[in-house]
């Protein structure tokens, strides 16, 4: 991660500047006074001198951050959803302990979704269809609304002329029953059909005989059980290092994944303490090569401006993709719930390096001797 941070240096290098802007206002327009004033009578400003100098500032993070993912599943998504609540509410209550609190943790994706999870059909699970199919002999249309009327009772509405012939007087109707196995829907469908012939004879319709039988599986090979999800990601930024091994165990423990995305940095606060603490040896540094710029007649001034720019620092931690199993100090963290994918790299925070840049303008003074 490369960021830049531009400062702003205000040096206390005396009163000399604060002198100068004074007298340059009081002083009506009168240059040689106004150089005497801040240099004396024996040197005098000729021009001007531009140097930088670059530095760098090596630091050790002190910032981690990582997220995790809770990711329950039940037959509602009520119960889904009051699952990852609970378990996420014992994780931050652990949090809490450690003194970690709602200001180091951020949501970053909270949902639901439903998984379909086909399944193969149990003994248990399994449903057998029995039919037969009878034919029948009706000669006038009295008797066949007869017939239509008896099967209704039976939920059988499947009466249909044999071959689609008009002339034909046969008609097909199938009775059927589901049972948990097939011997049971054979019983279940033979008692059926007694009970219906007996009907059938009592309004004079026994011309009839069973054409076909029939007994199947009924309920499909594999069964969809479908399963409601509710997830939730929370990214944890502490500043205690020594913790993190402690969270990654009690996630494990409560099931929920550690993402691979653990990173460390350095706090903006530690950077700017650590650049303050070498501004002045900067200073210093840049007057010198200022100095060594010019020859022996010369003498540098005070500054004109200075500058600190292009602070460009970057993260030295590995890109995921390119961390390695071999980085000294690593070691590796595997969550139990989800194997390979759930495995997470914990290795030594790296240095951080930070590029300064100090750039200035320097009056350039010229000995004379005194009158």
């Amino acid at each position: 991660m490369k960021k830049t941070l531009i400062f702003i240096i205000l040096l206390n290098i005396g009163t000399s500047f604060t002198c100068y802007s004074a007298n340059i206002r009081n002083i009506n327009n009168n240059e040689p006074k106004v150089e005497q004033l801040i240099y004396g009578k024996n040197l005098i400003p000729v021009g001007e001198i531009e140097a930088s100098v670059t530095d760098s500032i090596k630091l050790k993070p002190n910032t981690v951050e990582f997220s995790v993912t809770l990711d329950t599943e039940a037959s509602t998504l009520d119960e889904a959803s009051n699952i990852n609540a609970k378990t996420m509410k014992e994780f931050k209550d652990y949090l809490a302990t450690l003194n970690i609190r709602d200001n180091n943790l951020t949501t970053t994706d909270y949902g639901s979704y439903i998984q379909n999870n086909y399944e193969e059909v149990s003994e248990e699970d399994a449903l057998y269809k029995a039919t037969l199919t009878l034919s029948i002999n009706i000669n006038d249309n009295e008797k066949f609304l007869e017939l239509n009327k008896l099967l209704d009772k039976y939920n059988i509405n499947n009466v249909q002329r044999l071959n689609n012939n008009e002339k034909n007087n046969s008609f097909l109707f199938s009775i059927f029953e589901n049972a948990i196995t097939a011997n049971k829907a054979k019983d279940m469908v033979y008692q059926k059909y007694t009970t219906i012939t007996n009907e059938l004879k009592n309004i004079q319709l026994d011309n009839f005989s069973i054409i076909e039988s029939d007994t199947e599986l009924a309920s499909p090979k594999k069964i969809d059980k479908k399963q409601h999800h509710a997830y939730n990601s929370v990214q944890i930024k502490i500043n205690k290092l020594d913790a993190v091994e402690k969270i990654i165990a009690k996630a494990q423990e409560l099931k929920i994944k550690v993402n691979n995305d653990i990173f460390y940095s350095v706090s903006p606060d530690a950077i700017e303490r650590a650049i303050n603490d070498r501004e002045r040896l900067l200073l210093n540094k840049l007057i010198s090569k200022a100095e060594r710029l010019l020859t022996k007649e010369y003498m540098v001034g005070d500054p004109k401006y200075l500058d600190m720019k292009n602070a460009n620092y970057e993260q030295q931690a590995p890109k995921r993709w390119e961390r390695s199993f071999q980085a000294k100090n690593m070691a590796m963290l595997s969550v139990a719930n989800d194997d390979e994918a759930n495995k997470i790299n914990i290795y030594a925070p790296p240095e951080l390096e930070i590029q300064l840049t100090l750039s200035g303008k320097f009056e350039t003074l010229k000995k004379i001797k005194a009158e």
